[in-house]
């Protein structure tokens, strides 16, 4: 049990309060799709808009793949198979087993849909057609897996020119597939469907967290200097700045409330979320030592089986079996039995499945 909060070869515990931030984000997720009945109603508008979650594992993916990976890259097909092993085993192992479970669950063997749901290629809309998804929160699988597959060749790129050439290539990527894919569909459609689901809709956090991490590398910032909060704080209140409006839309059936949700969560809120990570690296304030608590860190370790099983738990489990009991005025207790559960389950998951079969996969598999 003490050995998850060691610092070990996954590399997560040289940024502790950014392991805690972890479950912050999958918390912020849970509570979007199964939110509190809380009083003021701004409070429900607030829970709705934590769908922006996803967005801080996006900005956090892209600084960790850049710090750990960015000054060992080569040209080799050892550096490559390594690389590859790696992420595998992060993601693959884990979501394997839950969607197995799902698909038995669900009793759905078309096998497009199996083909699609176990390649992680279910939400590549604009090459063909998706099948569906048997676990929701998946889709964000497929965008890290196309981040995954790209770091290498943005990080080359940006060795031998700058980080704008491969930053520009992706926004010309992205306009392309807007002017190009699928143009039965109205545009607007298009917008929506490309700026929500793929990573070139989501690529400014990606790159927020790529200059974040290169930034860091230059300056040798990796330990605290500052005993001062400054970027911290401007980092929570940009946050909160784009969260004003995001709660004010998020309750309106209108035509501009998709526009705002995608240019506060896509374009702006990238930025204060790489501000409030280099505070938290940098700066010793009570939002670091609280995130970089052992309970959070384990919390943060243990979030990513958080962020896989708790739709398919809400769906499967709570909602036929537990919910009945929970009538009239005891909703909220509901809720937060199935957050409880939800994460106990996940944390045993990490500790006796996800962990060592991370592991074991990358002792097996990996090139010395």
């Amino acid at each position: 049990m003490l050995n998850i909060f060691s610092k070990n070869k996954l590399g997560f515990e040289q940024f502790p309060a950014l392991t805690g931030i972890r479950a912050v984000a999958a918390f912020m997720v849970f509570f979007h799709h199964l939110p509190l009945n809380l009083e003021p109603g701004f409070l429900i508008g607030l829970q709705l808009s934590f769908y922006t979650g996803v967005t801080l594992f996006f900005v956090l993916s892209g600084f960790l793949i850049t710090h750990r990976y960015y000054g060992k890259i080569e040209l080799s097909r050892k550096y490559a198979w390594n690389y590859l092993v790696n992420r595998f085993s992060r993601i693959y192992p884990l979501y394997f087993l839950v969607l197995t479970i799902v698909v038995f669950v669900m009793k759905n063997f078309d096998p497009v849909f199996l083909l699609q749901n176990y390649t992680l290629t279910h939400n590549l809309f604009f090459i063909f057609p998706s099948h569906g998804l048997a676990i929701n929160p998946s889709w964000s699988l497929t965008v890290e897996e196309c981040f995954y597959l790209l770091a290498p060749f943005i990080f080359f790129l940006n060795k031998k020119y700058n980080l704008w050439l491969p930053f520009s290539l992706t926004l010309l990527l992205l306009l392309l597939i807007l002017f190009t894919y699928n143009n039965s569909t109205p545009f607007s459609h298009r917008i929506f469907e490309t700026m929500t689901g793929s990573f070139f809709g989501h690529c400014i956090s990606f790159f927020c967290g790529i200059y974040l991490a290169l930034t860091l590398m230059k300056k040798q910032k990796n330990k605290v200097h500052s005993k001062k909060a400054s970027f911290t704080i401007a980092g929570i209140i940009g946050i909160a700045i784009v969260f004003i409006p995001l709660i004010y839309v998020t309750n309106k059936e209108n035509a501009a409330r998709y526009a705002v949700m995608i240019v506060c969560n896509n374009l702006i809120l990238p930025l204060p979320v790489a501000v409030f990570y280099y505070g938290l690296i940098s700066e010793n304030s009570w939002c670091r030592q609280f995130l970089s608590f052992n309970m959070m860190r384990l919390f943060g370790r243990s979030s990513y089986a958080f962020y896989l099983i708790h739709l398919p738990l809400i769906d499967y489990v709570a909602t036929p079996f537990i919910k009945p009991y929970f009538n009239g005025n005891h909703y909220d207790l509901y809720v937060l039995v199935i957050f409880i559960l939800t994460l106990l389950i996940s944390i045993i998951t990490f500790i006796f499945f996800e962990h060592p079969m991370n592991l074991l996969i990358r002792k097996k598999l990996r090139r010395t």
